[in-house]
């Protein structure tokens, strides 16, 4: 399968990056239409692929991972506020693994006033 395909007849800048994305036609927070051509393509490693399709008027996004094998293609999605840059930061394994005193210790700080939980956070920028 080549990288950017379309259907037969369309006009070539209906070409998306993955036909199963034309499923993806409406913002699940506010409805507006997607355009599917406008799926940035932010990772390719022999059959999987991670696309994200923002949307244009509330800024949520779909980030599909589509895997294709013998039996077909699955495609997972998740809805998101991450931009392409926070995904492939992630992908390239630029986040630490959290651990369980971590957590504690958000929650420590939540349960604290909020002047705490934002010196703390502001700390790790």
């Amino acid at each position: 399968m080549n990288e950017f395909t379309s259907t037969p007849g369309t006009n070539p800048s209906d070409y998306v990056p993955f036909e199963g994305l034309r499923k993806i036609s409406f913002c699940p927070f506010c409805a507006s239409s997607y355009d599917p051509g406008k799926a940035t393509s932010l990772y390719r490693l022999d059959d999987l692929r991670l696309l994200l399709n923002p949307c244009w008027r509330c800024h949520v996004s779909v980030l599909a991972r589509i895997t294709e094998s013998k039996a077909g293609v699955s495609v997972t999605e998740l809805v998101t506020d991450l931009v392409a840059c926070d995904v492939l930061r992630i992908v390239d394994g630029g986040l630490e693994d959290v651990t369980e005193d971590d957590v504690i210790d958000v929650h420590a700080l939540l349960e604290e006033d909020d002047k705490d939980f934002i010196d703390a956070v502001l700390d790790t920028l």
